[in-house]
C-alpha cells in the first residue's frame, strides 16, 4: 500500500490510488476556457512576467544580474534571504515522511530554488511549477491537475496565502470527478485576522490555518 502524499505553493496534501489515465491539459487558458467553461478565473490581472525594478529589491544586484543576465537597475543588498520562514523543520519532517510534497508557485523558478533551499525542501522538477513553465497561473487549475496525476492521486489539499490559491483548489476540483482537492487558507500573507479567515471562506476554503504548522494535525 502506498503512503499518502503533500504538496504547497506553495502547498498541497494528496493520497494517491490506482494509476488512472492523464486528464488531457490544454496548452493555453483561452483553450481551456472554451473546452470547460466553469472554472472560475479571477479577477485580476496577472503580469507575464515580474518588472526588472521590482525584481531587483528582492534580489539584491549581484543575485539580479545573475539570475536575469542583465544590469540591475539600482544598486541593493536584496531581501529575499531575509524573508520569515513560515514553516517549522519538524513540519516538513512530517509531511516530507507522510506524503507526497510538490510546490505550484507564482515566483520565478530561480527565486522558488532560493526559498526552497532556505527551508531545507527538495522538491524534483517534475513537481515544481513555477512562473517559469506553467504559462496559465493561479487560478487556474492545470498545475494542480498536473501533480495530482504524477502523483497519482485522489486527494489533495493545497494549502496557501492568497485567494488564487484556494480559487485554484476549487476549479481543479470543478474539473476532476476522480480526485478531490480542498484549499485550505493560511492567515500568515495579506490576509489576517477575521476578516481574512472570512474571506478565504468566501473564496470556497475547506478550512482557514493559523499557521502552516497546523497542517500535519489537519491532514493526520
Amino acid at each position: 500500500m502506498q503512503s499518502p502524499s503533500t504538496c504547497w505553493p506553495n502547498r498541497l496534501a494528496t493520497r494517491p490510488v490506482s494509476r488512472r489515465s492523464p486528464t488531457p491539459l490544454p496548452p493555453t487558458a483561452a483553450a481551456w476556457r472554451a473546452q470547460r467553461p466553469h472554472w472560475r478565473p479571477n479577477s485580476r490581472t496577472r503580469p507575464s512576467r515580474r518588472s526588472s525594478t521590482s525584481g531587483t529589491p528582492t534580489l539584491g544586484a549581484e543575485l539580479y544580474g545573475e539570475l536575469e543576465g542583465a544590469e540591475p537597475p539600482f544598486e541593493t543588498a536584496g531581501y529575499i534571504h531575509d524573508e520569515p520562514v513560515l514553516v517549522d523543520a519538524e513540519t516538513l519532517e512530517t509531511l516530507t515522511d507522510r506524503y507526497n510534497v510538490g510546490v505550484v508557485t507564482g515566483r520565478p523558478a530561480a527565486e522558488a530554488t532560493i526559498a526552497l533551499d532556505r527551508v531545507g525542501l527538495d522538491i524534483e522538477d517534475v513537481h515544481r511549477f513555477t512562473m517559469d513553465n506553467w504559462e496559465q497561473g493561479k487560478p487556474h487549475p492545470h498545475a494542480l491537475l498536473t501533480l495530482a496525476d504524477r502523483f497519482d492521486s485522489q486527494s489533495v489539499v493545497f494549502v496557501g496565502d492568497t485567494l488564487d490559491d484556494i480559487e485554484t483548489a476549487v476549479n481543479a476540483d470543478a474539473e476532476d470527478d476522480e480526485t478531490t482537492y480542498e484549499g485550505l487558507g493560511v492567515l500568515t500573507g495579506g490576509l489576517t485576522g477575521d476578516s481574512g479567515h472570512e474571506k478565504f471562506v468566501d473564496a470556497g476554503a475547506a478550512a482557514v490555518l493559523q499557521s502552516i504548522n497546523e497542517l500535519p494535525d489537519y491532514v493526520r
